[in-house]
């Protein structure tokens, strides 16, 4: 009986959604033949090699990554919305809580190691966080939300961006990257060895 009891706790749809949310994020691995970075000069097309491929990453990207990113990060934060729903908010939960955001942060940092694109560790920073913003009154939320949802912080690091290129005189394509890291990064997935790539993803490239 407890066991059928945990059964039925579970929100089942949670759990279809975040299937469905989740196989639109590996299409999208697909597409990106599993390289988060930007792609050197050299290689910008490496993913796209003709009209075809050009189509079906458009199309994947416009209705997929989008849509499917979105609602496995709304599922992620109406996970732990359940979680503090329904604790006492003591310390003892609040510990617990923190646990398994680390727990999870070690997980994605495994994963980071394979595939610098996951971003479970974002996830678990930023589950951090709720835990200093859970108590806040409805209307400082309201505006934490705002800014967020405008992406202010985006746009401040844009507004930097664009500062920095009058000041130097130089504009380069955000979407390659023609430096000399990101040929050696390219390089070391393409053909590097296990011990390579996780160094290369771990940031750890001499």
């Amino acid at each position: 009986m407890k066991t059928a009891s945990k059964i039925t706790d579970r929100i089942q749809l949670i759990d279809v959604l975040r299937g469905f949310a989740l196989l639109g994020i590996v299409m999208v691995y697909f597409i990106e033949q599993y390289y988060a970075g930007m792609p050197p000069e050299k290689a910008a097309n490496y993913n796209a090699h003709n009209l075809a491929d050009q189509i079906v990453q458009g199309l994947v990207f416009f209705f997929v990554a989008g849509k499917f990113y979105m609602i496995f990060s709304f599922l992620f934060g109406m996970s732990l919305f359940i979680q503090f729903s329904k604790s006492d908010g003591s310390a003892k939960f609040q510990l617990r809580f923190l646990w398994r955001l680390i727990i999870l942060f070690a997980i994605g940092w495994l994963h980071h190691l394979h595939y610098r694109g996951y971003i479970l560790t974002i996830y678990a920073i930023l589950g951090v966080g709720l835990l200093l913003f859970h108590r806040l009154p409805d209307r400082a939320l309201l505006i934490v939300a705002l800014i967020l949802v405008i992406n202010i912080p985006s746009l401040v690091t844009r507004g930097v961006q664009v500062i920095q290129t009058f000041q130097t005189g130089t504009s380069a394509n955000p979407f390659v990257g023609d430096n000399v890291a990101s040929e050696k990064y390219f390089d070391i997935l393409k053909s590097g060895f296990y011990l390579e790539t996780l160094k290369a993803n771990d940031g750890i490239i001499r």
